[in-house]
């Protein structure tokens, strides 16, 4: 009966670890919707290697050491919108005892999990997964988590842990530490779409109100400065999180009451051509509206928007896209 009450104490307690960080994302929306630079509805395919712990309960002999296996695997999954999917994974965990017989048997599982991520950069997201796991024709409550970094708009690195609780056979927790690497299908064609921007637009500029703009100059030109995107705005975001930067250039405009204010806003090449036109023209426009509501007359605002077109730096590294998500200010 003792036995009986402590083994429902430790399953309690691990049902309670291994579920806390959905309860935080359910109690928190928030963290659960962050943007992250997965696609919609992508399905992605892996493989993974690395080692198995079981946490076995019963006393050790002196000298020995709980086993340590050898494990892999290969991943499928299904990304359903930004911040959930689901996953299946097919796993081989080494060798264990079976308590039964005394017989060294192969170990394997099929685990099926609903994820959830929440992105930490423009290429590293964590995630947390919670959901069954089969072996030998039982079910056990499995969870895990870990960070999945981008190597490229396709492939990922995705290093992790799982946790199943008593494995087959035996009264042991597994515990599984993993590196693998996935492979992404539909990147592009499922990143999300805004709308459409007029072509006609693609290189025009556009003042906010009226077209008559004065020439006559107070001070010299200011010499043409590049800001990055990533400390203007969130990722994938036209909203405005930092402006010291732009209160620098405000200064400046407001001591040159009769120049000309060029703002044109550049993104990488990740994504389609359209909707990184249309990110550049709403960061523009952002851009825009900052110098208008700190008192700068929308007729000295020139605003231009080129999506992808005229990177300074290379689009397969990340930090070269880094460079290229930028917003040049001019004051003429």
């Amino acid at each position: 009966m003792k036995f009986a009450l402590k083994k429902l104490s430790s399953i309690r307690i691990s049902l309670i670890k291994s579920s806390c960080f959905v309860c935080i994302l359910l109690l928190y929306p928030d963290v659960a919707l962050a943007e992250s630079f997965y696609s919609d509805g992508d399905f992605y395919f892996g493989g993974k290697i690395g080692g198995v712990l079981l946490d076995t309960e019963k006393p050790l002999e002196q000298g020995e050491n709980k086993q340590v296996n050898f494990s892999s695997g290969l991943t499928f999954g299904y990304n359903i919108n930004s911040y959930l999917s689901l996953e299946t994974d097919m796993s081989y965990l080494g060798q264990y005892q079976d308590e039964s017989s005394g017989e060294d048997k192969n170990l394997f599982a099929i685990g099926a999990y609903l994820s959830t991520r929440y992105r930490l950069s423009d290429d590293a997201a964590l995630y947390v997964k919670l959901g069954p796991a089969w072996a030998e024709d039982n079910v056990s409550l499995s969870s895990g988590l870990g960070i999945k970094y981008r190597l490229s708009p396709n492939w990922e690195l995705d290093s992790g842990y799982r946790w199943i609780k008593d494995t087959p056979s035996t009264d042991d927790d597994l515990y599984e530490f993993t590196l693998g690497v996935n492979y992404k299908f539909g990147v592009v064609s499922h990143l999300p779409v805004r709308p459409a921007v007029d072509p006609m637009h693609k290189h025009k500029k556009q003042s906010a109100v009226g077209d008559s703009i004065s020439t006559t100059r107070s001070i010299p030109a200011l010499k043409p400065l590049s800001i990055s995107a990533k400390s203007l705005f969130g990722f994938d975001s036209s909203k405005l999180i930092a402006t010291e930067e732009l209160a620098e250039v405000l200064k400046q405009v407001k001591a040159s009451k009769d120049s000309e204010l060029s703002i044109t806003a550049y993104t990488d090449n990740l994504g389609t051509e359209d909707y990184n036109l249309t990110l550049s023209k709403q960061r523009a426009e952002a851009t825009r509206n900052y110098f208008i509501s700190n008192g700068v007359e929308p007729c000295r605002i020139q605003i231009d928007w080129k999506g992808e077109e005229s990177p300074i730096s290379t689009n397969r590294t990340a930090e070269g896209r880094a460079l290229n998500r930028r917003v040049k200010i001019e004051l003429n």
